[in-house]
């Protein structure tokens, strides 16, 4: 199979963390990201989670499969009747929230 190239910029700092992680794996950080690139393309996805942790409509989103709030005709994302204001639920486990 012909070989390519894919360039990456990022800053010289950053660099040398991946390195010093990655060298504890007995890897490299060019062997990272080949490993990373096979990954997502053998599951056809991110082969992680993406999130922003602490982010209130995360939390929320999060939750709606597991409560059953998927509509299976059309699999979209339906609120429940006694969310009449998605605002006031969204930053209700806030621990920014002053009372």
């Amino acid at each position: 199979m012909t070989q390519t190239s894919i360039t990456l910029r990022t800053d010289s700092e950053f660099k040398e963390q991946c390195d010093a992680l990655f060298s504890r794996f007995g890897i490299s950080t060019i062997a990272a990201i080949n490993l990373f690139l096979h990954q997502a393309v053998m599951e056809q996805a991110i082969p992680f989670k993406i999130e922003v942790k602490g982010d209130p409509l995360t939390r929320t989103v999060s939750r709606l499969p597991e409560a059953g709030m998927i509509n299976p005709k059309t699999g979209l994302y339906v609120l429940p009747k006694d969310w009449d204001n998605p605002g006031d639920d969204i930053y209700s486990d806030s621990p920014d929230e002053k009372e």
